[in-house]
């Protein structure tokens, strides 16, 4: 989908202009202006953006708080609150990390997020979560009562688990609720 959003000006202006369309069976300007329309068309709203944000993060809780419950002896109401601490700060922090890497690799480099290579694209991911670590640690330690070493474990765990879930929650929602093309 993102060759087709910088090839419709869903991102900068210099980019439309400087993108070759690429698919010879749709080169004809109509063509291209109609299924540009279809990709404009076809992004979710708002309001499914939020309905798929509150039911990733609600039924990720549902299944974390008594798996943590159960595999840890804690009291149901202890893992909720731990679980769900940590599904706020990885929230606040995820925009704030995201901001400052953008600010920094358009600074170094004059090149907007969505142009970023793979490989760098990588690197970003890695520092995210290593860096999302270095905030929830304390927070699984405090609250948890774990030791340094269980809360780091505990939190590569989630870590593992939120981006498996991810992948089959991403891929369920768009299969129940797929984006209708207007």
């Amino acid at each position: 989908m993102w060759p087709l959003g910088r090839r419709c000006g869903l991102f900068r202006k210099e980019q439309r202009n400087a993108r070759v369309w690429r698919n010879p069976s749709s080169a004809t300007p109509a063509k291209r202006a109609s299924t540009c329309q279809e990709a404009r068309m076809s992004l979710r709203s708002g309001r499914e953006r939020i309905l798929q944000a509150v039911t990733f993060e609600l039924s990720g809780l549902a299944i974390v708080v008594p798996a943590h419950a159960l595999l840890s002896d804690a009291r149901a109401d202890a893992s909720a609150l731990l679980v769900a601490s940590l599904a706020v700060i990885v929230t606040l922090w995820s925009p704030l990390f995201n901001a400052v890497f953008d600010r920094i690799d358009l600074a170094l480099s004059g090149r907007l997020a969505s142009d970023r290579p793979h490989r760098l694209r990588l690197v970003h991911a890695a520092m995210l979560e290593l860096s999302a670590l270095g905030v929830t640690v304390p927070v699984v330690m405090h609250l948890g009562g774990y030791g340094f070493r269980d809360a780091l474990f505990f939190d590569m765990a989630l870590t593992v688990f939120y981006t498996l879930y991810a992948y089959v929650f991403h891929l369920a929602y768009d299969r129940l609720r797929p984006v209708a093309i207007a």
